[in-house]
């Protein structure tokens, strides 16, 4: 491991690099991670701003701030993991590249990103779902009503014999 991460820095590169580390196929140490993103937050820094909500009705720019988010996040957790676990003699002496994060961090921030990028998506796909059950829970309902009239027709013709209360 240990391989400087070349990707550029947007939130396509940042959605990558996350779900390589979310499924465990990433040839880059958590550190390659927070270094490659404090240079992202760099590129960035504009965002840090809030002059930027005018443009959060471009798709893109939402994205990219999000990223941006999500890229200091990963930095600001990172070095915070290493105060609290390490002195700083032994931040010195430690070999930095088998420090890991706690993959849940990882799986939040790539939902996080996804979110982002498809929360009109996420939206639809729940508005279509819940149209779905609507549906069903209509036949359902129609079923039940139609063999509620069966069975009284069957009452009624003598067919179905017994006490009913």
């Amino acid at each position: 491991m240990g391989n400087r991460i070349t990707l550029d820095y947007n939130a396509q590169s940042l959605r990558f690099l996350l779900e390589m580390i979310c499924e465990k196929k990433n040839q880059f140490t958590h550190q390659d991670l927070v270094y490659w993103c404090d240079k992202f937050v760099i590129k960035y820094y504009k965002y840090e701003e809030h002059s930027y909500i005018e443009d959060l009705r471009d798709q893109k720019i939402k994205e990219e701030v999000t990223a941006f988010q999500v890229a200091q996040n990963i930095g600001w957790q990172w070095y915070v993991h290493i105060a609290q676990h390490y002195t700083p003699l032994e931040v010195v002496q430690a070999d930095l590249n088998t420090v890991q994060l706690p993959l849940e961090l990882f799986q939040s921030w790539y939902e996080q990103l996804n979110l982002s990028r498809n929360w009109e998506e996420v939206f639809e796909a729940r508005y279509e779902e819940k149209q779905k059950e609507e549906t069903t829970l209509s036949r359902i309902k129609t079923y039940g009503r139609r063999r509620k009239r069966d069975i009284y027709r069957e009452i009624e013709g003598g067919k179905v014999e017994g006490q009913f209360h």
